[in-house]
């Protein structure tokens, strides 16, 4: 199976319920850019560490003016959504995932390039630290 590049990955039986979306559609965890896998297969996701990123601008709740032209912006809330399942998926299972949500730790100025931004240094570091903490700075 072909898992598409950036997708979350569920295991068979544990696929997150749809989350409502500003437009009133449902959005179904496991749509194109998605897969479900075995449970053995979920299961090699637990042996390495993963840690995701998120910048600014992504709304926290449901808010029905996020509909037409904003839709986008209700459509990563749910993304990020997602990315918390999938993380707390892998660290149910044994596993070592995060999911940063700059704002919520007090850095605010990114984008969806996090690399790119004025203060890539600052998120550069984070990252270092990250991988020194798991032992991948090798």
């Amino acid at each position: 199976m072909e898992i598409p590049e950036g997708a979350f990955v569920w295991p068979q039986g544990e696929v997150p319920p749809p989350e409502l979306r500003a437009d009133g559609a449902l959005v179904a965890a496991d749509t194109p850019l998605s897969a479900v896998v075995s449970q053995a297969d979920f299961s090699k996701l637990t042996k390495i560490p993963i840690q995701i990123f998120y910048g600014d601008n992504i709304p926290k709740v449901l808010d029905p003016i996020n509909v037409g032209l904003r839709l986008t912006l209700d459509s990563r809330r749910i993304v990020v959504i997602r990315a918390k399942q999938f993380a707390d998926l892998i660290n149910k299972h044994g596993g070592q995932a995060q999911v940063v949500v700059l704002p919520e730790i007090g850095i605010f100025g990114n984008t969806h390039f996090i690399m790119a931004d004025l203060n890539n240094q600052q998120i550069a570091a984070m990252v270092s630290d990250w991988l020194s903490q798991h032992g991948l700075d090798q």
